[in-house]
């Protein structure tokens, strides 16, 4: 049987490219397809931030016409302190059950890259390490969560049988909230801490979203894999966001009104989306317009929290965190979830623990030298 690969031009095949995924995957048990508008915000060269800065490429494998698997193969202008010199990356690698279609992918991947002068590749990336990231090693069975990558249990072990090794594990942790109390929740237990809490202005939410990006270039630079966001991302991040926002969800904490942490926290858009399907007819969007306006989610996933470098051993971590849980407690939310985690962040994850979260998913990035 013949094995092809071909890459994505036009229209018609980058919608083949989106939907490929629920056309492997459709049955799996775990397996909930996103949206596909979702799907394109990210990867639509139109409508993607990440190629005001960076350029990408995308494949679909064939075995005897029939799509078996897909790929891209990405460049990002912005680097970070510790990006290595001829870094280059893959992304939305999905593919069936097959050593040799995963192994097909990756080697076109790598050839596009050295073509352009790379000679490290790493992912998979959804289009940067600011985007979706990690593909997912264990925790296929559970409840999907927005911007949560969902992997086949096989697909990460044919990747390291292509040579690749792991760089890095991120985890997901997840808290019931019917397991934590009042009094745990108290500032009384807590060491003094002069911060305040206010929310994000969605008033203002570009303007408030480039305070957080100011915030998270500082604070995260040290971090692994680390690459600073752009207005671009910033921009992109607020046409995405702002239509899932809770106000109180979204906050930074503030020392004498500076704002010198913050916090995002994003509610579940499967818990609106899961009855109705990947692309919604007419009558499936209105509902799903319905449901964003007066539905109330059951689980959010905290997206980014953290501060800036001189509040890093002061306490902020265990205040936004507290705040947080006591926020979406109080709107009712049942099931909050933190992710990504690297495992590097021994003190953070130890911090989870204390506020009663288990280990979830975990997810891998996984990298090679592609040297010619």
């Amino acid at each position: 049987m013949r094995l092809t690969v071909e890459q994505v031009d036009g229209r018609a095949r980058l919608r083949e490219f989106i939907r490929l995924p629920r056309q492997l995957y459709g049955g799996m048990a775990g397996y909930i397809p996103p949206l596909d508008a979702e799907r394109r915000e990210l990867i639509d060269p139109k409508k993607s931030p990440f190629f005001s800065h960076g350029q990408a490429a995308y494949w679909i494998a064939r075995r005897d016409g029939r799509a078996v698997g897909r790929i891209s193969a990405q460049i990002d202008d912005v680097e970070g302190p510790d990006t290595p010199p001829g870094f280059g990356m893959f992304g939305c690698l999905d593919a069936i059950d097959d050593r040799e279609v995963v192994a097909l992918l990756l080697h076109t991947a790598e050839t596009w890259l050295r073509e352009r002068g790379r000679h490290t590749i790493r992912g998979p990336f959804i289009l940067s390490i600011n985007g979706e990231s990690g593909m997912l090693i264990d925790g296929q069975t559970r409840a999907p969560m927005i911007l949560m990558p969902w992997h086949p249990e096989y697909l990460h072990r044919h990747v390291a049988a292509a040579g690749y090794r792991t760089a890095m594990r991120l985890f997901s942790f997840e808290l019931d909230l019917s397991k934590i109390t009042d009094d745990e929740l108290s500032h009384k237990n807590s060491a003094p801490q002069n911060f305040t809490a206010r929310d994000m202005r969605l008033s203002d939410f570009q303007t408030e979203m480039e305070i957080a990006r100011s915030i998270y270039n500082d604070g995260w630079q040290r971090n692994w894999g680390f690459v600073p966001g752009t207005t671009a991302d910033t921009e992109g991040l607020a046409r995405s966001f702002k239509p899932l926002l809770i106000e109180e969800m979204a906050l930074f904490a503030c020392d004498r009104n500076e704002p010198v942490g913050f916090a995002l926290t994003l509610p579940n858009l499967f818990d609106a989306t899961a009855d109705l399907g990947a692309s919604p007819g007419l009558f499936g969007w209105l509902k799903l317009a319905w449901r964003l306006r007066r539905q109330r989610y059951r689980s959010f996933r905290l997206v980014f929290i953290g501060g800036r470098q001189v509040r890093h051993h002061s306490g902020l971590g265990e205040f936004l965190l507290r705040e947080t849980v006591r926020r979406v407690r109080r709107y009712g939310g049942e099931k909050l979830t933190c992710s990504w985690i690297l495992e590097s962040n021994v003190a953070f994850i130890s911090l989870l623990q204390r506020f009663h979260f288990s280990a979830g998913a975990t997810y891998g990035v996984f990298e090679k030298e592609i040297l010619p």
